[in-house]
């Protein structure tokens, strides 16, 4: 069983150039291999205050190979490689991230992936996207309004097109000229969106400010940035506040609809305007109900 560190500040992190000191604030021994997240640092003794995760924020990392006890102090390195931390995840690839109450990287969290093949409840852990900023996949639940989103945060399950899978939409519309015109005339239908991401059942809440006029469609798949952002919840002062995280969409897809813009001609035969070309146009768009202007 690892013995639990000595009570007096560190010195040796303060040479390494990837690593940070921190003091065990969590009123608990930190296990080794144990995740940490880091919530304020101490000007006076030029160290961070170390706590269990409580599901929340991006300042996560993990523990030495020696358990620290309460008020005790340890060390953290950045997550510039892989590192060796406590996971309940027994595949190798598998998404894992900080979650409330515990201290192991575990499947329900988000931002890290297993880098090794785990055993004894520890594994190399990588950091999602390589930064500070972890890049994950979503598929769009709901529409909060306002550029806000229930988004399922999802895995990549992808399959590269085939040659000529699928036709070019256009050709909806542009077929050979028949002696009614009708189809090469059709309108184009819009095929519904197919994503490329399995779910994973677990669902954040995201913003987007390009998609605040024209929303993003329901069931199509977006990638998410965690920036560390939250925001606070109902109404409660900002002193007291409860706050939940909130992820940035940095690329979606958003509603899309057809227009025309349409040709006439009037038939010298038969005196009537007729429909001679059709040009039809694909844009992102929100599509409004018709006002009622004036009456003949």
């Amino acid at each position: 069983m690892p013995k639990d560190r000595f009570t007096g500040p560190l010195d040796a992190p303060r040479s390494i150039p990837d690593a940070m000191k921190w003091k065990n604030t969590s009123g608990e021994s930190i296990p080794a291999y144990g995740v940490v997240k880091l919530d304020s640092y101490d000007d006076a003794g030029d160290f961070f205050n170390a706590v269990k995760p409580d599901g929340e924020g991006d300042l996560h990392f993990v523990n030495g190979p020696v358990a620290v006890a309460v008020n005790a102090y340890g060390g953290s390195q950045l997550w510039n490689h892989s590192r060796i931390g406590k996971t309940s995840s027994t595949t190798f690839g598998e998404v894992v991230g900080p979650v409330d109450s515990s201290w192991e990287m575990q499947p329900t969290g988000i931002g890290w992936n297993v880098f090794s093949n785990p055993a004894g409840g520890v594994a190399a852990l990588v950091k999602a996207g390589g930064g500070t900023v972890n890049f994950i996949h979503g598929i769009v639940n709901a529409d909060l309004t306002r550029g806000y989103y229930t988004i399922e945060i999802a895995d990549w399950s992808g399959s590269t097109p085939v040659t000529d899978e699928v036709p070019d939409i256009c050709l909806q519309a542009t077929g050979s000229l028949s002696t009614s015109g009708d189809d090469n005339c059709a309108d184009i239908t819009l095929p519904a969106f197919e994503s490329q991401l399995t779910g994973t059942g677990v669902y954040v809440l995201a913003y987007d400010p390009e998609s605040v006029l024209v929303p993003l469609e329901i069931g199509s798949d977006c990638v998410l940035g965690n920036m560390g952002d939250e925001n606070a919840l109902g109404s409660a002062s900002e002193s007291s506040a409860v706050y939940e995280p909130v992820y940035q969409i940095l690329r979606g897809y958003q509603t899309h609809v057809v227009a025309s813009d349409k040709e006439y001609e009037c038939c010298e035969t038969t005196g009537l305007w007729t429909l001679i070309t059709k040009r039809q146009f694909i844009f992102a768009a929100k599509e409004c109900g018709p006002a009622q202007c004036a009456n003949c």
